[in-house]
């Protein structure tokens, strides 16, 4: 699974999973479930715009989104 990943949930609506690495050392987990697709926008802007201020250097977006997730966990 990839770091980002868009599953159809019904006309227009996407379920959104993140955090899945190419090589398949970490699984994606869904984030939002049945999010219109003109609001796709609104959900992806921020965050790629907090993962290019407050990623480490050269980390990738799948590393980033299991890190920040884990942090919030805890």
């Amino acid at each position: 699974m990839d770091e980002l990943g868009l599953v159809g949930n019904g006309p227009n609506n996407y379920q959104i999973w993140l955090g899945g690495m190419p090589t398949q050392t970490s699984l994606a987990r869904t984030l939002m479930n049945k999010v219109k697709i003109q609001d796709l926008e609104k959900v992806f802007e921020p965050l790629f715009y907090i993962w290019r201020l407050k990623r480490k250097s050269r980390e990738s977006f799948g590393d980033f989104t299991n890190r920040v997730a884990r942090h919030i966990s805890e």
